[in-house]
């Protein structure tokens, strides 16, 4: 392998991608910096002929140094087979953490495929463990709807992991409007699961084991809190009741709930208790209103 400067007119994008997706803000720092700097570190291509080069890695710092108009940038000229590339492309995305969940499983998925690989194989190639290949490929043949949900970055994938453990298709659609909402982490999310679990086992007899995933997102140790749907106080999210009814008595609920009912009952019971004071020797007396 040897360094040279290389004409941007003269490399190829890479054949295959892991990114499905560009974060268009991180880019465009990274042309602010590649306009200020020039690019820092060099991209590795290697030689396809007639004086081309197919990029490695650098995909994203190649397209900066085009949108900044520089003529030619760094490039290390490699040998590496087919193989090797594709572990080094998704090594350098995963080191750098550019890449979401999905695109990483998604991109395992296609180097598997390609070369006949086994999880052991691939995962020793990039240096992750097979356990941590296998969640990932449970992902993309999980739930479309929570797939979706982590490639918008609207939850996380060890929380995507807890609530695929549901069964019920509502009830995994239901948490992670609640994750969504709240921020939960995956503890949170796993106790979640572990009560809607415990729910399904009382209301069909049958025991469904529950499966407890190791962590690997760092716990918040934050108290999660929520709106009540009925009343609206505002409480410790673990602390709230989850019911089941049936599409018609869930209707009517939310038609109660609208019209205030809830709150209404919440009012009328605190009119009811009696307003305290204390006399000068201390004794409680009950203050009458009309008096």
């Amino acid at each position: 392998m040897g360094l040279k400067h290389i004409a941007l007119s003269d490399l190829e994008k890479p054949e295959t991608d892991a990114r499905s997706a560009v974060n268009e803000v991180k880019f465009e720092e990274l042309i602010e910096s590649i306009k200020r700097n020039g690019v820092i570190e060099p991209v590795v291509v290697r030689e396809i002929g007639e004086g081309r080069y197919e990029v490695i890695a650098g995909a994203r710092r190649v397209l900066a140094a085009h949108a900044a108009k520089l003529g030619k940038i760094p490039c290390i000229v490699s040998n590496l087979g087919d193989e090797q590339i594709d572990a080094v492309r998704l090594d350098e995305n995963l080191v750098r953490e550019d890449l979401n969940p999905v695109d990483t499983a998604r991109y395992i998925e296609r180097i598997m495929e390609k070369y006949n690989l086994t999880m052991e194989q691939i995962g020793a190639r990039i240096g992750r463990t097979r356990a941590y290949i296998s969640q990932l490929m449970q992902l993309l043949h999980k739930d479309p709807y929570i797939l979706k949900m982590v490639e918008e970055d609207k939850i996380g994938y060890t929380v995507a992991r807890e609530i695929n453990r549901l069964p019920d298709e509502h009830a995994r659609r239901r948490l992670a409007g609640y994750a969504t909402r709240s921020g939960a982490n995956s503890p949170t999310v796993h106790d979640w699961v572990e009560k809607e679990l415990l729910e399904i086992n009382k209301a069909s007899g049958v025991f469904i084991p529950s499966k407890p995933v190791p962590f690997t997102e760092s716990a918040s140790t934050a108290t999660i809190v929520h709106p009540c749907r009925a009343c609206g106080k505002v409480g410790n999210i673990d602390a709230m009741n989850i019911f089941r009814l049936c599409p018609d008595c869930g209707h009517l609920l939310e038609q109660i709930i609208e019209r205030g009912a809830f709150k209404d009952e919440q009012q009328l019971k605190r009119d009811s208790v009696p307003s305290v004071a204390y006399s000068g020797d201390g004794n409680k007396a009950a203050l009458d209103s009309d008096s």
